[in-house]
C-alpha cells in the first residue's frame, strides 16, 4: 500500500483548529460533554448561545397562575421531591399506571418566546399550555431525550405525537386533545402498542 494513502493518528492541539470547525465541533457535540469541555477549554463559552438551555425536570406554562403555584418552594414539595429521586420510592408513590412527575425548574411561555431560547429536556418534560398556537410554537423549541411526558391543556392529537419520541416511556395527558374522526383509530393503535410493556406508561 502506498505510504500516502495509510492513516496516520495525529493529534492537532485545539488551538490550531480553525474558528468554523470549532463551532462546528461544539454545536454537534452532546450537551453533557459540552459542559465538561467547558471547564478545561473556557473559549466554549463562546458558543454556548447556540446551544438550547439544560433542564433534567422541566415545567413550561402559558398561565401566570399556574406558573406562581408549580413555583412556590413549600417544605412538603420540598421533600416530595427529594424522595421522587430515587426510582423505587417513586414506584411506591405512583403505582403501575399513576404517572406523578415532579420538577426542578419552572419556565414562563411568554419569556422563552422573548428571550428566544431553546429548552432541553434530559430526563421530565411537563407542558401545561392553553392554546394550540402556543403548543405550536413552544414544540419547535423544545428538544432533548426526556422519557417522562405530561401534557395539560389543548392540544391536537398531531402536535402530541411530535412530542413523544422513541425515548419516552411514560405518558400524561390531562388535557383536550383535538382530533379528526379518522385520527381515532390511529390513537387507539398508539394506546394499545405503548402499554406493551411494564416499563412504558399511558395515562
Amino acid at each position: 500500500m502506498l505510504e500516502f494513502l495509510r492513516f496516520k493518528n495525529e493529534q492537532i492541539p485545539i488551538r490550531k483548529l480553525s474558528y468554523g470547525f470549532n463551532q462546528r465541533l461544539i454545536t454537534l457535540a452532546p450537551l453533557n460533554v459540552v459542559k465538561n469541555f467547558s471547564k478545561v477549554y473556557p473559549r466554549t463559552k463562546k458558543y454556548r448561545s447556540l446551544l438550547p438551555e439544560v433542564y433534567d425536570h422541566v415545567f413550561i406554562t402559558d398561565n401566570d397562575d399556574v406558573f406562581n403555584w408549580a413555583s412556590e418552594n413549600r417544605l412538603l414539595l420540598k421533600v416530595v421531591k427529594f424522595l421522587h429521586r430515587f426510582k423505587w420510592l417513586r414506584y411506591l408513590s405512583e403505582g403501575p399506571y399513576i404517572i406523578n412527575p415532579m420538577w426542578n425548574a419552572v419556565l414562563l411561555f411568554d419569556e422563552i418566546i422573548d428571550r428566544n431560547i431553546h429548552i432541553y429536556a434530559d430526563q421530565t418534560l411537563i407542558l401545561h399550555i392553553q392554546s394550540i398556537e402556543n403548543y405550536e410554537s413552544m414544540i419547535l423549541r423544545i428538544y432533548g431525550r426526556y422519557n417522562r411526558l405530561v401534557l395539560h391543556g389543548n392540544l391536537t392529537w398531531d402536535l402530541a405525537k411530535r412530542l413523544i419520541h422513541p425515548n419516552v416511556i411514560e405518558i400524561r395527558i390531562v388535557g383536550r386533545i383535538q382530533m379528526f374522526p379518522l385520527q381515532r383509530g390511529d390513537f387507539v393503535q398508539f394506546v394499545k402498542q405503548y402499554c406493551r410493556s411494564k416499563e412504558h406508561r399511558y395515562a
